[in-house]
């Protein structure tokens, strides 16, 4: 289908100008130089202002016809064309075109076809002009009659509906749009300012015809038009985009999607919502300065990644928006979607560094899913808040689960209400040191005990907690819980060590220290037995208030861990730097142990790196004895995973520290306890 609407659309631009470009050398041949050279400052002064309109033309952002410029080109064309041989005003015209095209803003295919286009247009009307007076198409003698003003207005008619019908159907085969909808809408469209404009050409060639000393009395207040016109534009411009990225706002996405919805029946489309993954974090850790650089790259990217007609708006903060037109199907909705995602396969290059972002998408079908714009964004957030779930896919509103989503955005209440009734609660994962086996610290993950669902991950609900601004209480009621249940295994006599995951955000509060200093006074923990976990995200920047934060905590005596090693933005040159005890090798290099040798290579250098700095080193994500036996023959310190345990509750951790202390400690080799 594509490939055959290319012919279309190229087939047709070849005709237009296969008979534009010969009319333009029969208008041209036909000059009379004697009378060009009688009225060559007139028709100098009147090409230098055609020439001018189309350099500078007025960009239009209302409505339907943002996007489009308003331009005096056209006018002084016509103006010309009522004076002079018909062949004057088409060279004007494509000289000015020319010039234009001299800054980069057309494709010569383009161009050609567009001076033909004008060509057909001024030489139709100069053939009405012609047939309405007593003028001859091929000649005129320099003047311009009161008497002919309806005759001049009839072949301003007649080029506004060429020019512009010419330029609609070229349209029309682009985006795949019926040429008898579009090019009357557009005419519609285009009336009150390309065709108000075209009135003056009378006008303006009755001045030129007086006196050419009388035309800049005339070209005054049509300058000041013209400037109130481009000044107002870009006002309203500035009203409907975004400042940072350039985008359509979402008064102007909206407004688009409501035009959109009142021609759903001909023109279905589908609503896309996306917003990046972990931007929070980014913004966070690297600073606004560099999470707008990448919102700038991002929409870049996205206007590229959509079809010629679409529309991409920023709605605000990372949250963007698509209107795929012509998206008729389930499967040519996720086919848009699909490239749209795609942009963001590379890594985006912001101040010498190379950051990895990924989006979520929910689309919603129109008409399938709704009629109008309210109906339609809500079922593509429906939509988004499912994809979420699994970072970085696409999601399809689907009806059946919109109750259940509905919900989970309900879920805010009922987490403030599991907050203050005790339901957020720790799992514990064992470390157990690489060479014996044996538990020698557990990993604290919080659960929602959610009163109708039962047990809920992370993933089900740490987004909303973010997003409503509960992640650092969910922090303290984790923190204080383990702690407390810590003081119960140190009085039992297991000296375990605890280790604690930490955000970004909750790291930079200046209070958080204080606040686990008061956490363990109450729990009477000392604090060599708190490992804090952070991401190597918060290692991007030296000054950043993370960096002070893990200075005080390490002054308070406990320890700092680097999670997921080799996966963050951090340079190595951090580790010479920071108070860091330990590293924490990510799951994704331990996966392909024994598969792998790159895998086997990073973990080997980062063992190596770790001790050579003086940490010890945990590899995270142990599933198999291979695995374990080649992390203790590099000189792993310890190991976590689904092979030790997954995730338990305090008791069934206690009754493996009991059977531990009935294996004697030089028997137990690599068994697991």
């Amino acid at each position: 289908m594509k490939h055959r609407r290319h012919w279309w659309l190229q087939g047709y631009l070849t005709s237009v100008s296969l008979v534009g470009l010969p009319l333009l050398l029969v208008a041209t041949a036909n000059i009379d130089l004697a009378n060009l050279r009688r009225h060559a400052v007139m028709v100098l002064v009147a090409t230098v202002m055609l020439v001018a309109g189309e350099l500078k033309p007025i960009p239009i952002a209302r409505g339907a016809d943002a996007g489009d410029e308003l331009s005096i080109s056209s006018t002084m064309g016509v103006a010309l064309l009522l004076l002079m041989e018909p062949g004057v005003a088409c060279v004007a015209q494509v000289l000015a075109l020319f010039i234009d095209e001299a800054r980069g803003r057309r494709a010569w295919n383009r161009l050609i076809f567009n001076a033909s286009q004008y060509t057909l247009s001024l030489l139709a009307a100069r053939v009405v002009f012609a047939a309405l007076t007593t003028n001859h198409v091929f000649s005129q003698p320099g003047t311009f009659r009161p008497v002919e003003l309806p005759a001049a207005l009839t072949a301003a008619v007649v080029f506004f509906v060429l020019n512009n019908g010419l330029t609609g159907v070229a349209v029309a085969l682009a985006i795949r749009e019926p040429v008898r909808t579009l090019v009357p809408a557009d005419l519609r469209s285009h009336l009150p300012t390309h065709g108000v404009l075209l009135a003056l050409a009378p006008v303006i060639a009755q001045a030129m015809s007086w006196s050419i000393a009388a035309l800049p009395l005339l070209l005054v207040p049509v300058i000041a038009v013209h400037r109130s016109a481009r000044l107002a534009s870009q006002r309203e411009h500035e009203a409907l985009h975004d400042a940072l990225t350039g985008l359509p706002n979402r008064s102007l996405f909206l407004a688009r999607l409501r035009q959109a919805c009142e021609e759903i029946d001909r023109r279905p489309l589908a609503v896309m919502l996306l917003d990046l993954d972990h931007f929070k974090e980014i913004n966070d850790t690297l600073g606004h300065h560099v999470g707008d650089m990448l919102l700038i790259q991002v929409a870049q990217r996205l206007r590229s990644s959509v079809r010629e007609g679409d529309l991409v708006a920023r709605l605000g903060g990372d949250e963007f928006a698509v209107l795929a037109f012509r998206a008729d199907s389930e499967v040519a909705a996720t086919e848009a979607a699909a490239r749209v995602r795609a942009a963001f396969e590379s890594s985006f290059a912001i101040a010498d560094a190379e950051l990895a972002a990924r989006c979520s998408i929910g689309v919603a079908l129109a008409p399938r899913d709704g009629r109008d714009e309210d109906l339609l964004l809500k079922r593509a957030d429906v939509a988004l808040y499912d994809a979420k779930g699994t970072r970085g896919a696409i999601a399809m509103y689907d009806h059946d689960r919109d109750d259940h989503s509905i919900e989970r955005l309900g879920l805010v209440a009922e987490l403030r209400a599991g907050l203050r009734a005790g339901d957020i609660i720790p799992l514990f994962q064992p470390q157990v040191a690489a060479g014996t086996g044996r538990v020698i610290g557990v990993e604290a993950l919080v659960r929602w005990h959610h009163p109708q669902w039962g047990i809920l991950a992370p993933a089900a609900f740490l987004d909303i907690a973010e997003g409503a601004g509960l992640l650092d209480d969910l922090t303290h009621v984790l923190l204080a819980s383990s702690l407390a249940q810590l003081r119960k295994w140190h009085d039992a006599g297991h000296l375990l060590q605890l280790a604690v995951n930490v955000s970004p955000r909750t790291l930079r509060d200046p209070d958080f220290p204080l606040w686990v200093e008061r956490a363990l006074a109450e729990a009477d923990i000392d604090p060599q037995w708190l490992t804090v976990e952070i991401t190597e995200h918060v290692l991007a920047t030296e000054a950043s208030k993370g960096i002070s934060t893990m200075a005080r905590l390490r002054r308070l005596g406990c320890r700092i861990a680097i999670d997921d090693f080799g996966t963050g933005y951090s340079s190595l040159a951090y580790l010479k730097q920071l108070p860091v005890d330990e590293l924490k090798i990510d799951r994704a290099f331990v996966a392909g142990l024994g598969t792998d040798p790159h895998d086997e290579i990073i973990v080997r250098a980062t063992i190596d790196l770790g001790h050579r700095f003086g940490l010890s080193v945990t590899a995270e994500g142990v599933e198999d004895a291979l695995a374990w036996e080649m992390l203790t023959a590099m000189g792993a310190d310890s190991i976590q995973g689904y092979l030790i345990s997954r995730p338990v509750a305090a008791d069934a951790v206690s009754q493996m520290l009991q059977r531990q202390l009935r294996v004697p400690r030089q028997s137990t080799g690599l068994q697991v306890i």
